[in-house]
């Protein structure tokens, strides 16, 4: 048991991400302030103003991004893709016809709630923003550099 955990940390940490060893207190306030029952996280520096931990809650996954203050900037949720609203699905189809969905989650930040997904047609990616009530927030496209 203990090496297949050692596995799963050593493949978890094979990242962009620095782990993290000691995580500084405030950022550990301001994580329990949000999900006090959540124990088990998993905390990378992202860069050297951002740290981010990795968790898991009420069967879904979590990416939560933190300032070097302790300052909450960003939760990402996973999402089913059968919880995508009807209405939601419409937008996705008429902005980016063709496209197929490839992830979808739930960006929270002190300023917003939205949906975010990524898509791909041929070698082309997008990520796709939209607010709850339907509005477009953000559409970015990129070539995907692996199939190139």
């Amino acid at each position: 048991m203990k090496n297949i955990l050692l596995i799963l940390l050593f493949t978890s940490t094979i990242t962009i991400f620095a782990q993290v060893e000691n995580v500084p207190q405030n950022i550990k306030n301001t994580f329990s302030q949000k999900f006090p029952s959540v124990t088990d996280v998993s905390w990378f520096i992202e860069n050297d103003d951002e740290r981010v931990a990795e968790f898991e809650a009420n069967n879904k996954a979590y990416s939560m991004s933190f300032d070097k203050d302790g300052n909450w900037k960003e939760t990402v949720s996973s999402l089913n893709f059968s919880a995508i609203p009807t209405k939601i699905r419409v937008t996705i189809r008429k902005e980016l016809p063709g496209y197929r969905l490839e992830d979808a989650s739930i960006s929270e930040t002190p300023q917003r709630k939205a949906y975010q997904f990524q898509l791909v047609k041929g070698t082309e990616e997008v990520e796709i923003v939209i607010s709850f009530d339907n509005k477009v927030l953000q559409k970015n496209q990129e070539e995907n550099k692996s199939d190139q």
